[in-house]
Parts: structure tokens; sequence; C-alpha cells
């Protein structure tokens, strides 16, 4: 029925937790691909014994690249190993709570052909909080629903599609290494579309994420393939998250002059005009109206 395709890098520490999490599902003929694009020899090896000394009947099969390659590489390699109906998609520091994959099979089974997505409990440093989600409307821009002001969150280890949809076609960009989720979404969405799974949800390990380096190419080749399906106002506040990240994790000058540049180009200045007229408008009339008040009661 499901074909589990985990993309793995140096991660051995995740693994039996993901493993765990998979052959808790009961779910029978369901197979797991580890798909390693390159790690260090001692973490492979790692990775290798977990697999061997795992106590289940849960069928794994280690695949190594032997070069370093990336996570949408992988992903895209285990689409073809597949030979169940369905591909699920699990990241190696995530993982799935009891009945995730009963959940997904309980739409299926009422008719349901869209991929399917789903809202997730995040773990960060200290923190953890969930995220519902919610479906994506039918004439909604999925640009929207991932990154505007009423955005919703749809992770790759929440990912369900039709193997038929995928096989002979690497649908994950390999030439991105950010925001690579929210293009397959998008790509998805518009020649299938997606149905949401709001009885269940897939945990994301966030912890150390702020350390990460980010690639802001990728950022910046995302933005603009889909820059005229953004609304203004999200691509302003896209552009200003992007110069926060740049200024935070130090991306380099010449990113934010890109960043300026497209600010520029969206009326950011004049939007930042307007905003302080009318908050300048807002505090004049609200002292007039107190004078008005102040006077009246003398």
């Amino acid at each position: 029925m499901f074909t589990v395709v985990v993309p793995f890098y140096n991660r051995s520490r995740f693994l039996r937790r993901l493993l765990n999490s998979i052959s808790i599902q009961c779910i029978e003929n369901l197979e797991v691909f580890i798909v390693d694009n390159g790690s260090f020899e001692e973490e492979a090896g790692a990775a290798w014994d977990i697999i061997n000394d795992f106590d289940s009947s849960l069928d794994v099969c280690y695949v190594s690249t032997l070069k370093t390659g990336n996570a949408n590489y992988a992903r895209n390699l285990g689409c073809e190993f597949s030979s169940k109906k369905y591909i699920a998609y699990l990241d190696s520091d995530d993982y799935w709570p009891d009945g995730y994959l009963n959940s997904v099979l309980e739409i299926i089974n009422s008719g349901e052909s869209r991929p399917i997505y789903s809202g997730a409990k995040v773990i960060r440093d200290e923190t953890e909080c969930f995220y519902e989600s919610r479906q994506i409307g039918e004439n909604e821009s999925p640009v929207e629903f991932l990154l505007g002001k009423n955005r919703a969150l749809a992770q790759t280890s929440s990912y369900i599609l039709p193997a038929s949809i995928l096989r002979g076609r690497r649908l994950w960009d390999e030439g991105l290494k950010r925001h690579q989720d929210y293009d397959f979404f998008i790509k998805v969405f518009d020649e299938f579309g997606w149905r949401y799974n709001a009885n269940s949800y897939v945990i994301l390990d966030w912890a150390g994420n702020s350390k990460r380096l980010i690639d802001f190419s990728s950022i910046f080749n995302f933005y603009y393939r889909y820059k005229s399906r953004f609304s203004l106002g999200t691509r302003r506040r896209y552009l200003l998250l992007i110069a926060k990240e740049i200024s935070i994790r130090g991306g380099g000058d010449e990113w934010l002059d890109v960043v300026a540049e497209e600010l520029r180009i969206a009326g950011f200045l004049s939007w930042v005009f307007s905003l302080f007229v009318k908050r300048q408008l807002i505090k004049l009339s609200w002292l007039l109206l107190c004078h008005i008040r102040g006077k009246r009661e003398s």
C-alpha cells in the first residue's frame, strides 16, 4: 500500500525513532527506503547497524547514492524504487504519531484521489506547538496559502501521493536547497490539487534549526520562479522576512541589495510612507477628538 521515502544524510541519531514511528502504524504492505545521499562513513555504518538490529517485521531497504547530492535527489530516487500504490515522504529527523497512516487510509478509502497533507506538532529547542493547518481553497493561490497573510503549514513529512503521478517524473527540484517543499506543493497543486488531513498530524523536530545555514540562492530562485503569483502584500512581507534572515545569518550584502531592489519594485517606500501618513492621521484624529471632548466637558 505505502512506500515511505526517507532522505538521509548524517542523521543516524534520529533513525531508530523514525523507524519506531513507522513500525507502530500497524499498516500491512509497507516498505521503507532510506536513501543516503553521501553520509560520512561512520554515519552510514551506524545507520546500517540500526536497520539490521531493528526488531521489527518492517521491510527496510538502505540505499546509498555513493555521492553527496541533496534531499530532493534522494526523494526522486526513492520514488523510482517504489513498488506500492502510494508514496509517503518522511524527513529523517521527523516522525509520525501512532495512527497517522490509518488516518490517511480512511481518506483514501473514502474515494479521495488527491495527494494528502496534514498539520504538525513542531518541536523547537525548548518549546512544542501545534500547527493545525487547513484545506487549501479551490480557487486559492498555493503561493498565498503557503506564504500569504492567512498562510498555513504543509510540510514535506506529511505528504502522501499516488505513486502513479510521481513515477518517471522528477518533481522534486534537485537544484533547490531551500523552499523545495513549497516548490513541490505548488507544482502538485497546479496539476492535481491537495486534500488536507484534519484527523492527525506529523511531528517535526526543528530543534537546532536556527543554527542551520540558509542557501539564499535557492530562496531567490524560488522567489523569481513564482514572483508573478505573489500578491503585492505577500511579496513585501516575504522580502522583509528574507532581509531579516540575511541580517541574522550573515547572508552577505549582495543579497540585501537584491532584496532592496525587489522592495523598490514592489513600491515598498511608498507603502511605508502611506502607513506612516495613516498612523499620523489616526493620531491627529484622536488628539482632536480628545480636545473636542475636553471643551465640551468644560
